[in-house]
């Protein structure tokens, strides 16, 4: 499922399409393998962990992302240390900001790994 302006915002966009095609769900079958996936995702609920989690998590959502929408984004910050939560620009998906406006986001995401303490050393 693409963000609706995507297509005419990319002038490739049925070339780009072509290529991602053998990607999707060819079969009625596959169709639910990819349902039965999304369900067992959206039955799992871990926001009671979120407390224990002890790293600062980075958390990318976007206004139309259908696998991190900004509503559920916001909910990781609120049981979790020292969160860093950014949203794709506009309403686009995360993942087509990755795409899209590649060096902003590996910029962001570099930066945020970058502001973490190093591990301590064991031995």
């Amino acid at each position: 499922m693409i963000a609706v302006g995507f297509a005419g915002t990319v002038p490739e966009f049925s070339v780009m399409m072509e290529l991602m095609l053998p990607l999707l769900p060819q079969s009625e079958s596959e169709v639910k393998t990819v349902v039965e996936l999304w369900d067992a995702d959206l039955a799992r609920d871990a926001s009671d962990r979120l407390p224990r989690v002890d790293k600062p998590p980075l958390v990318i959502g976007g206004g139309q992302d259908l696998a991190a929408p900004l509503w559920q984004c916001r909910k990781v910050p609120s049981g979790s240390r020292g969160p860093r939560r950014r949203s794709s620009p506009g309403r686009a998906p995360a993942t087509q900001w990755g795409l899209e406006r590649t060096e902003e986001f590996l910029a962001e995401v570099l930066a945020f790994f970058a502001a973490q303490p190093a591990p301590a050393a064991t031995g």
